[in-house]
């Protein structure tokens, strides 16, 4: 994926205490599935965004610390990015 796509997922707030936005800005492409990775590799949590462009998790209950965002669109191509907790 281009630069491009990874700049048009925008996450916040960051660093978040309550709800964390996920907005895919891409009319082109279509999300399917979101994971949110911990700081030791442990998926805490997983999505269905299901051509949804914005979604919102509740972050409260995650422990302080920095976390992966793991997008896959449908055709298996996949975009990371980092909040803090």
């Amino acid at each position: 994926m281009s630069m491009n796509a990874q700049q048009l997922i925008t996450v916040f707030p960051n660093p978040v205490t309550g709800i964390l936005n996920i907005r895919n800005s891409n009319p082109k492409t279509e999300y399917q599935n979101t994971r949110i990775i911990d700081s030791a590799g442990e998926v805490v949590h997983t999505e269905r965004m299901s051509g949804l462009n914005h979604v919102q998790l509740d972050a409260s209950s995650f422990p302080n610390g920095l976390y992966l965002i793991e997008l896959t669109d449908n055709y298996g191509h996949q975009i990371i990015k980092k909040f803090i907790k």
